[in-house]
Order: structure tokens, then sequence, then C-alpha cells
């Protein structure tokens, strides 16, 4: 440890000799890679000294050297980012901590395909960004090793990328491969509610292995409110229309359409409604 705190000590010093009659001419926007701020072309102890005096606000830092430079991606050039290309420069090895996905849990159509990509990798000088995508199952969707995603038939499963480099290192997206809703029934036409009280309608989608998934809306708030499990609550006498509308894309609505005549003596805590179905 001793030995490397010399060899850091030694290459700043040299560094700083010349930075001093070089760094007039250095343009972070050209650089070609990460972190070579000052073009060469290869990552050396030079890059890492201007870093170091950018990170203690010697230099300004602008977008392009943002970009160039913030190895750690923590949004600005630091000691870290530093050290890291000094590291790499006296060939030392740099190791994967993290990258990102560029989707989450998705849903699509059997026979559809889509693209998974590994990106920001953490840090971006690392020695192997490599990884290698898995399908937990085959048989309902496929990804090559170039993240390419076929799929087959319905069901979920799980996408990974793993780094080859380190092997607790796994990212992973869940895929749920579906068929569009035709059609969304509910199980009674008209249901009468206490006021305050709840109710959930239960609703039968076609075909069966769906994404069934509602958005819930209500005309009048102050009468009932929906949640976003479509469960109302009547809060006084009066009507409003409440409105399940499916969010697989199909556009598919269920609307039960409340209505209430003068309350009476004996009816005067209840709120009744019929429930309409259109498909749109």
């Amino acid at each position: 440890m001793k030995h490397f705190k010399r060899i850091i000590a030694s290459v700043l010093s040299a560094a700083f000799i010349i930075s001093v009659f070089s760094f007039g001419f250095i343009t972070a926007s050209a650089a070609p890679l990460f972190g070579d701020i000052n073009s060469s072309g290869d990552i050396n102890s030079t890059d890492a000294l201007y870093m170091l005096q950018m990170s203690v606000g010697m230099y300004e830092e602008t977008e392009e050297s943002i970009y160039c430079c913030d190895l750690d991606l923590n949004g600005k050039v630091n000691s870290t980012d530093a050290l890291l290309v000094l590291q790499k420069s006296v060939g030392l090895s740099i190791g994967l901590k993290d990258f990102s996905l560029n989707m989450g849990d998705t849903a699509i159509l059997p026979g559809e395909e889509i693209h998974l990509n590994a990106y920001d990798f953490n840090p971006r000088i690392a020695d192997n960004t490599e990884v290698e995508w898995v399908s937990s199952d085959a048989d309902i969707a496929s990804v090559d090793e170039n993240g390419n995603v076929q799929t087959f038939k319905t069901g979920k499963v799980t996408l990974s990328a793993k780094s080859v480099a380190n092997e607790k290192l796994v990212k992973s997206i869940t895929l749920t491969v579906a068929q569009l809703i035709n059609s969304v029934k509910v199980e009674k036409t008209s249901v009468t509610l206490a006021q305050g009280s709840k109710y959930a309608q239960k609703l039968t989608f076609s075909p069966v292995d769906v994404i069934k998934t509602m958005s819930w809306s209500s005309s009048d708030c102050s009468v009932a409110t929906v949640d976003a499990n479509g469960v109302i609550q009547g809060r006084k006498i009066g009507s409003a229309t409440i409105t399940g509308t499916t969010t697989d894309g199909t556009k598919k609505t269920v609307m039960p359409d409340w209505s209430l005549p003068k309350p009476t003596a004996m009816a005067s805590s209840q709120l009744s409604f019929s429930w309409l179905t259109r498909m749109g």
C-alpha cells in the first residue's frame, strides 16, 4: 500500500509539471474516451491530474467534461473519478459495481419482440462491462446474446442480465406475455349501497389470459369515490358514474351508472346504482 501511495505521489508530481504548460489547449468536449479529458486517445496520469484539479474547483465543469469524466455517475467530477483514471493509467484493474437496464417490468403480446440493453456502467471505465442475457423460461420468451427478446406464448418470465466479471451483479425485469382484452363483464347489473359502505364489483375478462388492469374514475366524488382497485364507496345521496377503463391499450370501459330517487325516511342512508357495460 505504501508503495502504491509513492507511485501516486510521483505520478501526480510529474503530471503537475506537464499541466502547467499544457492545460491551455485541453478541450474536454473533444474527448473520445471516458476519462480521456485531454483528448490524447488514451487514459493517463495527466487526465487524472486535470480531473483532480477540476474536482477542487480549479477549472469549471462543463456538460462535456461531466459526461467525459463523471466515471462513478454521481453527476459531478470528483476525486474518486481522478483516482479511477490513475488506477487505470498504471494498469490496476477496475471492477464493475453497477449498471442499469433500458426498461423495467413490462407486458407485451405473444409474437411481439423487444430489445433489452445494459447501460450506465459504473464505473464507466470498468475493465469488463460484458453481460450475459438469460431467460427463466425460454418457452415463454427467449433472449439472445444481444438482448433481443422473442415471445412465444402467454405467461410470466424473468429476463436477466448477468455481469460476466462480477457474478453477484444481476439486473432483471419481469416480462408478462398476455392477450389483449376483448371484453369485460360485470357480475351484477344493480347494487344498493348503504351510505358510507364499500363495494367491489367482480369483473370477468375475456380471454382469460389477459392483463387484468384497470384505471378508475368517478364523475362526482362527493356522491361516490372509487380507488385504484375499483372499490367504490358511497358518500351521499345523489348520482354519479363510475368508469373503469382497461390499461392494456384496448381502452375497453365498464360504467356503473349511479342514480337515486328522492330520499325517504326509510331509505335516506342508501345509494342505488346500475352497471352498464360499454366497449369502446
